[in-house]
């Protein structure tokens, strides 16, 4: 398993998600670094604000070689003319932006894009770029295993990603990620920190986390019963899914990605009772991505 470097943060406009707009500097300093440890892998998407561009103007060579970005969302019912011209004039801007000819991975933002009357043009779009050289794999983001089911009695993918942390332990439970890697799927896990729930106290969660505080408390009073630091704990869970290829964490400064970094690589005993604390239901978090 690797840590990917997630990109939402890098051109979100100030104040967007409560955080300040990250420096061309900075995201120059986060990708040396990501180069000097071998991180090789970048998740954007065109509508993380200007991060594809902030990742073509400044990465040069230290831009990682494994760039995934994502298809638009289709508000339509059905998938139609209007449809695929946003989708071919999305993908070719998120070229240009990122200043490359082809990349590694193309996601379809949200599988349900996929269910809709009509939407067999968009795998077929998706099969060609494939074929042209212009996307190495294609892929799918999931919510939970149904939809994922759904899909692949349909389509085939290389990539899936989808929602696993301490909270929302769903998909290994289900053997969704057995039966991926049976078909030789490349999974990636995202919301590995429930948009930073797993990381705040208790005490300081906003009230809309409100119904989760009791069982958070729970939570981080064990981590302290263990000595262990919220991030090193979160990934640790990550780490004990075998089936996991790559785990995403949106990057906010550098000093943010070192911490993740030498947490990511702390070998820890897996003796922590982390199913205790799995809510294994669909989590009312911001950031599903």
């Amino acid at each position: 398993m690797k840590l990917a470097i997630g990109s939402q943060l890098f051109g979100m406009d100030p104040d967007t998600r409560g955080d300040a707009r990250i420096s061309p500097q900075e995201v120059q300093a986060i990708l040396a670094y990501a180069r000097r440890a071998a991180l090789d892998m970048v998740d954007t998407a065109p509508d993380y604000g200007r991060s594809e561009f902030v990742l073509g103007a400044e990465g040069g060579e230290a831009l990682p070689r494994k760039i995934v970005t994502k298809t638009p969302v289709f508000h339509s019912d059905s998938i139609g003319y209007e449809d695929m011209l946003l989708l071919t004039t999305s993908f070719s801007r998120s070229l240009w932006r990122l200043r490359t000819s082809r990349i590694y991975g193309l996601v379809v933002q949200r599988g349900f894009d996929l269910m809709k009357p009509g939407a067999e043009a968009i795998y077929a779009q998706l099969k060609q770029w494939k074929a042209e050289g212009k996307v190495e794999k294609i892929g799918v983001f999931v919510r939970d295993a149904q939809e994922l089911d759904a899909l692949l009695s349909q389509y085939a993918f290389d990539i899936v990603q989808l929602p696993v942390n301490v909270l929302d332990q769903r998909m290994p439970d289900s053997g969704a990620l057995r039966r991926l890697k049976l078909k030789g799927v490349e999974i990636h896990a995202r919301s590995v920190f429930s948009d930073g729930l797993l990381l705040t106290k208790p005490e300081e969660l906003p009230s809309r986390y409100a119904s989760y505080r009791d069982h958070l408390e729970q939570y981080h009073g064990k981590l302290q019963d263990r000595r262990m630091q919220p991030v090193e704990a979160a990934l640790l869970f990550i780490r004990s899914v075998p089936q996991i290829d790559y785990a995403i964490v949106e990057i906010n400064s550098l000093a943010h990605l070192k911490e993740v970094h030498a947490a990511f690589a702390v070998r820890a005993g897996l003796d922590f009772p982390f199913r205790r604390f799995a809510l294994n239901e669909e989590l009312n978090l911001m950031d599903s991505m």
